[in-house]
């Protein structure tokens, strides 16, 4: 499994020091149970950092170690009172901020997400009791790190139309590619592809079901049909999906969307 890049960076006043939520919590502590915590249970991930940044001048140390590690985006973990120069972070890789879920009533999180908001900062905030939530935001992560990577196929040269250049400059941003294909080459690609061997899954697929409710034997074996001949024009093109299309009738009579080979 190819795994994903991403700095830590923990924020916080030292235990001792007059803070939310007491003047005894201990942030350095509470640092090392959230990393074990983010290592156990996202094996997709690779985690450099872990810095706890205590004051503005750490929070400058750090701006120059930001991005020098292969990281594709930090998550900041906000722990106790203060922000120091998180912004400064996120101008220079895309960021997460995290309340930390055993601190998540405190407010100040209201007033750091209006002011992410002003700055069209690229990053967002979790702010939730719930270490679900804040996987689910390391999902989003882990979405961005494949559109970096991706090549999508578009079947047709009138898709996307009026919108297509603010499309494919939008995926070149992030570091994505789109190529356009017409119909014609998709309808040669089906033409190709062995029909015995689509019919002999095809029967096996009616054979192991329960029951088979709606598409005839005709249609499952075209759907098949279809689905590799995307994928040996994946193949052939070096992409790794296919973005939403209608196919037309006079191409492979079937229909389709968001299918990756």
């Amino acid at each position: 499994m190819n795994q994903t890049v991403v700095r830590i960076i923990f924020w916080g006043r030292p235990k001792g020091r007059p803070k939310w939520p007491s003047i005894d919590f201990d942030p350095e502590k509470r640092a090392v149970e959230i990393l074990k915590i983010l290592k156990e249970n996202l094996l997709g991930f690779k985690f450099v950092g872990g810095d706890l940044v205590r004051n503005s001048e750490e929070a400058e140390e750090l701006l120059k170690v930001v991005g020098e590690e292969g990281e594709i985006c930090s998550v900041i973990f906000n722990l106790s009172s203060g922000w120091h120069d998180s912004l400064k972070v996120m101008e220079k890789l895309p960021t997460v901020v995290v309340c930390d879920p055993f601190l998540w009533g405190y407010a100040g999180m209201i007033v750091h997400s209006a002011n992410l908001r002003k700055r069209d900062v690229r990053g967002f905030i979790v702010s939730s009791s719930s270490w679900g939530d804040v996987f689910k935001a390391f999902k989003v992560i882990k979405a961005y790190d494949s559109l970096r990577n991706a090549k999508i196929l578009v079947i047709g040269n009138h898709v996307l139309s009026a919108d297509r250049e603010v499309y494919e400059e939008a995926i070149k941003r992030i570091g994505g590619e789109i190529k356009f294909i017409g119909f014609r080459e998709l309808r040669e690609a089906f033409q190709k592809t062995d029909v015995q061997k689509a019919e002999r899954i095809a029967d096996d697929l009616i054979a192991k079901a329960n029951k088979v409710i709606e598409p005839s034997r005709k249609e499952i074996v075209k759907s098949i049909r279809l689905y590799y001949a995307l994928r040996n024009l994946c193949s052939k093109y070096g992409a790794n999906g296919v973005s939403r299309l209608t196919v037309s009738e006079d191409s492979t009579e079937a229909s389709f969307q968001h299918t990756h080979a």
